[in-house]
């Protein structure tokens, strides 16, 4: 994940920190889990990406009580949620975050940023 976000964010000169605490988060998940993990984790990148005219991203990845907490956070132009445009960027991840037993939401408005959060509990 960190190095996606690295390669992906510096291509377009985008600063970005991660708190991974590697110690505290599971180190076995099954296939499936991982598999949608990561790409709900490469849309937010990818809309970040396209959309948000971002500059700055924080990435955080926690373990609390068996729970997965995943928060990504751009200081970039925001979004109006409803409608959410024409795309089905968002749909699929909250799609992917229900196959997951868990949900994402999304904090965000025009001109404040967006902030995601994945939360879902550990198989």
């Amino acid at each position: 994940m960190k190095d996606f976000a690295a390669e992906l964010l510096a291509h377009k000169s985008i600063t970005y920190a991660f708190d991974f605490p590697e110690e505290e988060l599971p180190q076995s998940l099954d296939m499936e889990f991982r598999r949608n993990l990561l790409l709900i984790y490469k849309e937010l990148l990818h809309n970040i990406i396209k959309h948000a005219q971002a500059s700055r991203v924080d990435i955080a990845l926690m373990k609390n009580n068996g729970v997965l907490v995943l928060k990504v956070q751009d200081d970039g132009i925001g979004f109006e949620p409803e409608p959410a445009g024409n795309g089905n960027g968002l749909r699929n991840m909250k799609t992917r975050a229900s196959k997951l037993g868990g949900r994402i939401e999304f904090k965000t408005g025009p001109h404040t940023g967006t902030e995601a959060t994945l939360t879902v509990k550990i198989p």
